[in-house]
This record gives C-alpha cells, structure tokens and sequence, in this order.
C-alpha cells in the first residue's frame, strides 16, 4: 500500500501517538474530540488525529462541549 497517495489524516500514526479523537455522532457529523474536553474520555474514535488541524482537513469540526 502506497501511504504517499492517501490523504494525510488518514495514514496511520502519523505521529507518535494521536491524541485527538475523531467521531461519528448519530446524526452524521463528523466531530473531533480533544484532550480535557468533556466527551473525550467516553468517545470511542472511528479515527485518531495528531494536530487539529488534520482532523479540519478531514472534514471534522471541533466538539463543542
């Protein structure tokens, strides 16, 4: 697999260890979840990002909460 061509959020560990959490909420939006938020904990992440940044990119918005 030619990581070169994919999209840079979503090549895996692009860092060392992604801290924030991209998630699919129920009604379809793309949210990002970072760490000390309040749903960070509880959010199981369909991806994981290493700058917010990266999870804007890919079409996610920051959490609101």
């Amino acid at each position: 697999m030619d990581l070169e061509k994919q999209e840079p959020s979503k090549l895996a560990n692009a860092c060392d260890d992604p801290k924030i959490k991209g998630n699919h909420s129920s009604s379809g939006d793309l949210i990002y979840h970072i760490p000390g938020g309040q749903y960070y904990e509880k959010t199981n992440p369909e991806e994981m990002f290493c700058t917010e940044e990266e999870a804007k990119e890919a079409g996610y918005r920051k959490s609101m909460r």
